[in-house]
């Protein structure tokens, strides 16, 4: 590789990296961060990934939990820790 592909190399993955180096920064900082409807499914979706008992709506719209468990029931019960 030479040195001019490897700094096209790195610049694409600077592009790439910025969101999510952005996101976790302003989680760490405590900054709101706006989503999109896809957005906020994905982590409402990480949240039900790792219930272990209840998932909580305001809304008692449990649409988005019960679709994810149909689509995933290893994860039905909440992702567990384990040893080797």
């Amino acid at each position: 590789m030479t040195a001019r592909q490897m700094k096209e190399s790195m610049e694409r993955f600077h592009a790439t990296n910025q969101p999510a180096a952005s996101l976790l920064r302003d989680a760490a900082e405590g900054i709101p961060v706006s989503s999109n409807q896809d957005n906020m499914d994905y982590y409402n979706s990480l949240q039900t990934s790792f219930a272990s008992r209840y998932v909580v709506c305001q809304q008692a719209d449990f649409a988005l939990a019960r679709t994810f468990c149909l689509e995933n029931p290893n994860a039905k019960h909440g992702r567990r820790m384990g040893a080797a």
